[in-house]
């Protein structure tokens, strides 16, 4: 496990763990003009109400919307997801809920032993995904829970119509297949048998279950890619020590151990049904990838790769008192054989990346930039927003300086373009001096000019995990 490096003097950008307020308002303080074409919102979700949370993935989920019209103007609104969570613990002075990191705040570990259901700590606040004109905030487990894009009032728990089971977990990571418009997605199902549930969602809204395959253990898996043939999970060793959760004495990411000694297992399902191709590898942990894409018989894997998860975990525990955390994540590759089921990977670029993007229109090929956030051991989270060219290695980015906050970049194509790269990167900034967020528009070719736009929004949006761009109609 690793040790934890305390700092004294915490940077500014900790200031962005307080709870924010909700806010419907324009926003009439803007530096720039905004791009011609660029019309439509910036959804994003994160962590934002911390006050109770012994973890930082169990902090109640808050959606920003911002919102850029045609003629120029912009608006903001956050509301806080009213989950079961949030309702239990409104008024609270300990936690209610047992989430990934935290316990019950009263009835020691008896009472965290009953609540086994994750579901109830599911605090929608990690992703953003839209199906068929719903808006759907999700969480690790548990299922999504739908919002309304216009006013971002809750509307409740879904469960596609019945077709999303109980038992079933839908996560946090569902990926979009731009040849098709289809959306797939997994759950990680625990109990005697572990296993992973996957799911596609076709173009009208509508979830078909697809393989549900087994795993030798009880491990955590956040995200997967796809490809045109393929769902590919990487499932690391960060397992489940079942008897510590199970009796109570620890959370869920409490009971998680990473075995350095065992093998990362690649599984490969196959789109269009069969048998799912097993591939194991030397050990490493990720949480996110960038993308993914068939060459031939092989898979070509591209993600942002930690050595190992004592790197990142502890942090996410400690996000209060620590600054800064082990080894950064780097860009790598891994190409699968489906004939001799070997993995062989390597570093694409030693800049320390994590939350990697590429440009949507070539998520299953063809793509030869990836976007996200720069990282170092010792800013920690705080990072600069990036790119990388995979076939020069060359990077360029964009630092707004000491003590701010960055979140993950998405691209925003430009309206009629097909070029790659031809577009906009858009992202949160937190400002540590106003203690507030900026909406920032970046020319996605040329990140170093700085923002080509920027809204001061009259709040602070929180802690953003992930989002998404919708293109205004």
């Amino acid at each position: 496990m690793a040790t934890l490096t305390r700092s004294a003097a915490l940077p500014a950008w900790m200031s962005a763990f307080k709870t924010p307020e909700e806010v419907n308002r324009p926003v009439t303080d803007v530096e720039g003009r905004l791009p011609d074409g660029l019309a439509g919102t910036l959804y994003r979700v994160g962590p934002a109400k911390l006050d109770l949370a012994h973890h930082l993935f169990d902090g109640d989920g808050m959606v920003s919307a911002v919102r850029f019209a045609p003629d120029g103007g912009v608006h903001c609104a956050t509301r806080f997801v009213r989950t079961g969570k949030y309702l239990a613990e409104l008024n609270a002075n300990r936690p209610a809920v047992k989430g990934f990191g935290t316990l019950v705040g009263r009835g020691g570990a008896l009472r965290n032993a009953v609540q086994l259901s994750p579901g109830k700590g599911n605090a929608a606040n990690t992703s953003l995904m839209f199906t068929a004109g719903r808006l759907l905030a999700l969480w690790e487990v548990g299922h999504p829970w739908q919002v309304d894009p216009s006013t971002l009032e809750t509307i409740g728990e879904m469960d596609f119509d019945g077709a999303l089971e109980a038992r079933l977990p839908f996560s946090a990571h569902p990926h979009w297949d731009p040849a098709t418009g289809e959306i797939f997605n997994f759950g990680m199902v625990y109990g005697r048998k572990n296993s992973v549930a996957s799911y596609r969602i076709d173009r009208s809204g509508r979830l078909h279950r697809l393989a549900e395959f087994g795993v030798p253990a009880a491990v955590m898996n956040h995200d997967f890619i796809i490809t045109d043939r393929w769902l590919v999970f990487c499932l690391n060793p960060l397992r489940m020590r079942l008897m510590r959760f199970l009796s109570g004495r620890a959370a869920f990411g409490d009971s998680l151990e990473y075995h350095a000694d065992e093998a990362t297992t690649i599984v490969l399902v196959p789109r269009a049904g069969g048998d799912p191709v097993y591939v194991e590898a030397p050990a490493w942990f990720q949480f996110h990838f960038a993308a993914a894409f068939d060459d031939g018989d092989d898979v070509v894997i591209d993600l942002s790769r930690y050595q190992s998860y004592d790197d990142i975990g502890p942090y996410l525990k400690a996000f209060r008192t620590s600054a800064s955390y082990g080894r950064p994540p780097t860009l790598w590759r891994y190409r699968v054989s489906t004939k001799t089921r070997r993995a062989e990977g390597h570093e694409l670029s030693p800049q320390g990346l994590e939350f990697p993007q590429v440009d949507g229109r070539r998520a299953t090929g063809g793509y030869r930039v990836i976007y996200g956030e720069f990282m170092d051991s010792e800013r920690g989270v705080s990072g600069r927003i990036g790119r990388i060219e995979l076939d020069t290695g060359r990077t360029d980015a964009w630092d707004p300086g000491s003590g701010w906050l960055v979140s993950e970049p998405i691209f925003v194509p430009r309206p009629g373009g097909n070029d790659e790269d031809d577009g906009w990167l858009i992202a949160h900034a937190y400002d540590p001096d106003r203690q507030a967020t900026d909406a920032v528009v970046l020319d996605a070719r040329d990140l170093s000019a700085g923002p080509l736009f920027t809204a001061h929004l009259p709040v602070n949006t929180g802690v953003t995990f992930h989002g998404a761009w919708r293109r205004a109609a």
